[in-house]
């Protein structure tokens, strides 16, 4: 989000009463007319609204927890977001950050860069939420597919006969013809033992990670004819490291002009054959073999790069369901003992695990699938290679990295389905009695002006008896409409004022968990995902304060606030 003329709150120690707001700015609003301002709620209510105190100042007891779920670039880039977010909350989920598919790269490596720099900007008495480990969906699923994926197994040399445009892409006597375009002196030499084929090969060596930076060790050969544009060419070539993973990825070149780009392919101890077929709209008379982005030792041979299309002159190998089993069951674990111990220091409270149970009361992946044309990218079913006890295998090996920390449950519409409620609380105690344990549940509560209270009440019980930690995780409540009028803001107030009454409530003080509101404000900027056309926030788009914002304070005041105010404003 871009800054704005817009008027950052910060809380005065000195100020009447508690706090004030700055002086008042003449505001810059990129939807004129589409919502209610301060300046437009009757002026009874705008008093109230800048007389309260930030919303912290309002929970029961110290150790309560008021959280907010935030996009990390808002309050990253935004001044007046973050000062927001440090005055009202002490406790910050972020939305997708911390998440498998923005951590882990199609090569299985962990990027942990961008929530390591949030960190080092988020004050140390506001708590990070983990949120989350295991999912459904945006997960790292072209590498999870990658370890799963059939082998091909060569019952030849798949490239006798291929005429190949390189000069020496065999390696047998040296590494002619090949030179470093970028890296370390001397970081390209020849191995003459190691070769694919019993003779030699490539050696290079890149020392360091490099987030984004494959090109940062490159070598490059010309080809021995330029490849003129709109031709397809076929480039194959073997590649393993000498010890761990590695990331490799191809491109092409016209001259010093990098041209195409293959996908970074994983690397491991093993020889591997990739292939890459490319069809330039450029000419192309060379290539480069790109080693930067992750440390390790690589050896390289057989590079063919040819107007002969593959030969497959091999036998596809699938990998049977217990392999996959083991295979992904490593793969969680490595995932979530590197996640967990990465952030052991800063995150005390984790969603393990996310919308097990599907609105139909289905365990998602295990009890049922859904149709290949409905799965996205970045879906993963865990479960569906696993079993019904992956969640048992998630909260094991989340409690093996942190046993102190607090591992939650988390899904929604819990409120509306109260069979889905039930069946989650089944899901649970089944983690529960078969060597994990679940410390808490988190409901999400999505909800907007006329959810049925009922359901809630009913909601809330049935959480309480399973004796677990219950949090509120992601509450917003939406008005269904752009434009809220006076009415629909004073629902809001009232609805998000009975969430938390309620909550406080029917939950024991010693099962409560917190809650966490989702997202800040109502600028499209927040909403082009989630909610679009709505108001469901406690701040306008113009980071003003709602009703709603009442409604919260109340609710963790346990009264009315605005009881106590009196006298004249003070500018």
């Amino acid at each position: 989000m871009k800054s704005r003329n817009i008027l950052p709150f910060i809380v005065l120690s000195g100020c009447l009463l508690g706090s004030c707001y700055d002086t008042k700015m003449e505001w810059y609003n990129p939807h004129e007319g589409s919502e209610v301002g301060v300046s437009e709620l009757p002026l009874s209510d705008e008093e109230k609204l800048e007389r309260y105190d930030v919303l912290k100042a309002y929970i029961p007891r110290p150790d309560f927890v008021i959280g907010l779920g935030m996009g990390m670039d808002f309050y990253v880039d935004d001044e007046a977001y973050k000062a927001i977010v440090d005055a009202n909350f002490n406790s910050v989920t972020l939305g997708n950050a911390m998440k498998m598919g923005f951590i882990v790269k199609a090569d299985g490596s962990r990027n942990f860069e961008p929530v390591d720099e949030f960190i080092q900007m988020l004050p140390q008495d506001i708590a990070l939420y983990g949120h989350n480990l295991i999912w459904h969906t945006q997960q790292a699923a072209s590498y999870l597919n990658s370890l799963i994926a059939p082998e091909y197994v060569e019952t030849g040399n798949p490239d006798e006969g291929r005429d190949n445009l390189l000069l020496n892409g065999n390696f047998d006597a040296d590494i002619s013809s090949w030179s470093k375009y970028n890296g370390a002196d001397g970081c390209n030499t020849w191995n003459s033992e190691e070769g694919n084929r019993g003779k030699g090969c490539l050696q290079v060596v890149n020392a360091n990670d490099n987030e984004g930076g494959q090109w940062k060790t490159q070598i490059h050969a010309d080809l021995s004819e330029t490849i003129p544009a709109g031709k397809t060419f076929y480039i194959s070539y073997y590649i393993k490291t000498t010890g761990g993973t590695g990331s490799v990825r191809m491109s092409t070149a016209n001259g010093n002009s990098t041209i195409n780009y293959q996908g970074d392919q994983a690397v491991n101890t093993n020889w591997n054959r990739i292939q890459w077929e490319v069809t330039s709209d450029s000419d192309i008379n060379g290539v480069n073999i790109d080693l930067g982005l992750k440390a390790a030792t690589y050896l390289i041979d057989d590079i063919v790069v040819s107007l002969d299309s593959f030969d497959e002159s091999g036998a596809v190998i699938e990998k049977t369901d217990e392999e996959k089993k083991q295979i992904l069951t490593q793969a969680m674990h490595e995932w979530i003992t590197d996640m967990v111990t990465h952030y052991k220091d800063r995150v005390h409270s984790w969603d393990v695990l996310n919308e097990p149970i599907d609105d139909g009361g289905k365990l998602r992946g295990v009890e049922v699938m859904p149709d290949e044309s409905e799965m996205d990218g970045d879906d993963f079913y865990w479960g569906h290679y696993i079993g019904k006890d992956y969640a048992v295998l998630a909260f094991k090996y989340a409690r093996e990295a942190d046993p102190s920390a607090k591992l939650y449950v988390n899904d929604y519409n819990l409120e509306y389905n109260l069979d889905k409620c039930d069946k989650l609380i089944e899901y649970v105690n089944y983690i529960d009695q078969n060597g994990a344990t679940v410390d808490g549940i988190g409901t999400q509560m999505h909800i907007d002006i006329t959810i049925n209270k009922d359901n809630i009440v009913s909601m809330f019980q049935k959480l309480a008896e399973t004796g677990k930690l219950i949090r509120i995780t992601e509450l917003d409540v939406k008005v269904n409409t752009a434009s809220p009028t006076d009415e629909n803001l004073k629902a809001q107030q009232e609805i998000y004022e009975y969430v938390i009454d309620t909550y406080k409530e029917i939950i024991p003080e010693a099962q409560q968990g917190g809650i966490t509101i989702w997202t800040l404000s109502d600028h499209p900027d927040e909403h082009v995902y989630w909610i679009p056309d709505d108001a469901p926030n406690l701040w306008n788009a113009d980071y003003e304060r709602k009703p709603a914002y009442m409604g919260v304070a109340n609710g963790l005041a346990g009264r009315d606030v605005s009881e106590d105010f009196t006298g004249d404003l003070i500018y």
